[in-house]
């Protein structure tokens, strides 16, 4: 299983000014962690509700949106982004404290590995630590 170090989550703008402390607790969190999925897996899914936002680890993922594209085979889905090793998505549903729809399915492109931090765990922590706050207030 692979871990996580406070080196990669400080690679990410909205934790790069957090103190090596401030990091470790969202890395520590009970509720947050590793997970591992194959080519094709679906991280998330559109239109289901988010808790979690992920950073990836290593491998790819790419985000669909539902399209209005159809050929001989049917409708078929759009890849708005592709995700590689330190970057992250499924913030904007998950920073809205699970009230919020997916807008995009998460499917990995590869064998992937992502961290995965929940939105509930990490406001709870948020509301003693004003500076990681605002480094996921600067997200929004």
């Amino acid at each position: 299983m692979t871990s996580i170090n406070t080196l990669l989550l400080r690679r990410i703008k909205m934790f790069a000014e957090l103190t090596e402390s401030e990091i470790s607790s969202i890395i520590n969190a009970p509720e947050n962690g590793v997970e591992e999925f194959q080519t094709k897996d679906n991280i998330f899914l559109e239109g289901h509700t988010g808790e979690h936002m992920y950073v990836v680890l290593h491998g790819v993922v790419e985000i669909y949106v539902s399209g209005d594209f159809s050929d001989a085979h049917g409708k078929r889905d759009t890849c708005i982004a592709t995700m590689r090793e330190g970057e992250y998505f499924g913030e904007t549903a998950a920073l809205q404290e699970g009230t919020a729809r997916r807008t995009a399915t998460a499917r990995a492109a590869s064998p992937c590995t992502v961290f995965r931090i929940r939105s509930e765990e990490h406001t709870s922590e948020l509301q003693s630590h004003v500076r990681i706050s605002y480094a996921v207030f600067c997200l929004k």
